[in-house]
């Protein structure tokens, strides 16, 4: 089990699952959110739990690893936003920063990832891991 006692999301071929890290925690995002209840169930997974969770557990850096996803529909990118809408709404001092990992070589996501950054500029790194 990981710090934030987060059970792993697993609907259709996407899966979500928290990795503890040294300091902090991993998110990790794998498969596709093809399945029809994928991006709710990830906007609920990102929202309703992960993100307090974070909050009780004081973090200051979280990581999204989307290096093993695949696809993400429109869905499941407004649940990242809705995720990063949620951590712009917290005061300075229980904000966190997000650094999101991807693979340039997997086009929607050096295409599709970006826009992110015009959402959450003050809080949010894109790292290409390719």
């Amino acid at each position: 089990m990981n710090r934030l006692s987060l059970e792993p999301l697993h609907v259709g071929a996407l899966t979500a699952e928290v990795l503890d890290t040294d300091n902090s925690v991993s998110i990790v995002l794998r498969g596709d959110s093809d399945a029809r209840d994928a991006a709710a169930a990830l906007d609920e997974f990102l929202v309703r739990k992960l993100h307090p969770a974070i909050l009780k557990a004081t973090l200051k850096l979280v990581q999204l690893d989307v290096t093993g996803l695949e696809f993400l529909n429109s869905a499941g990118i407004k649940a990242l936003v809705n995720w990063l809408l949620a951590i712009k709404q917290q005061q300075q001092p229980s904000r966190y920063f997000v650094v999101v990992q991807y693979d340039e070589g997997i086009t929607w996501q050096a295409k599709g990832l970006k826009p992110l950054t015009f959402v959450a500029q003050s809080f949010l790194r894109l790292e290409p891991l390719r």
